[in-house]
């Protein structure tokens, strides 16, 4: 993942730069008029949630994508959700064990039917999520979510696999039934 570091983080280092120059332009206003147009302007954007959410998103970093990335598997095309992308925020218990896992992570959402094996990926916490309790042995915890949460949020109507990175982005999505992208996700790490 480290040889990856500068084709992620080089593009986002330069929007940020542009960005607090943009601010610093903004926020040094030396004409009285601007200054009032601007302080009028952010009261009025910063009332309404989308533009607060769009600001925490920016300033949280959840915002950047890395799909253009080297070390992400690019072969998913429906939902919003996609390789590069940060992991939503998905339910407490969810969230926790993501955020305590410091590891890749695979995680599987089933919706209907029984859960599959985990997937003979050795170099990762394999979490399931889904409306059943019976699990097969091997998964590290199982999450129950019966109302399908988890899968209308991650894009997933028929269930599917989501490789996440330490970093809480996602690596690789695929279907229940096809585990290829997952291992050629394990192939670039070992490349």
């Amino acid at each position: 993942m480290l040889d990856s570091h500068h084709a992620e983080r080089h593009p986002v280092g330069a929007q940020v730069i542009r960005f607090a120059s943009t601010l610093t332009r903004v926020g040094t206003l030396a004409e009285p008029v601007a200054q009032k147009l601007r302080n009028k302007g952010m009261h009025l954007l910063t009332g309404l949630a989308p533009v607060r959410q769009a600001m925490a998103d920016r300033t949280e970093e959840t915002a950047v994508s890395y799909r253009k990335s080297p070390i992400v598997v690019h072969d998913r095309g429906r939902g919003d959700l996609h390789a590069g992308d940060h992991l939503p925020a998905a339910g407490p218990e969810l969230r926790a064990a993501l955020a305590e896992a410091h590891e890749h992570v695979l995680l599987t959402v089933i919706v209907n039917g029984p859960a599959p094996a985990p997937v003979g990926i050795v170099t990762a916490r394999q979490l399931l999520v889904g409306a059943t309790a019976a699990a097969p042995s091997g998964y590290d915890a199982v999450f129950q979510d019966p109302d399908g949460v988890t899968a209308a949020r991650y894009g997933l109507p028929n269930g599917g696999r989501i490789m996440v990175r330490p970093d809480g982005y996602v690596a690789a999505i695929a279907p229940l039934d096809e585990d290829e992208p997952l291992h050629r996700y394990q192939a670039l790490l070992q490349a």
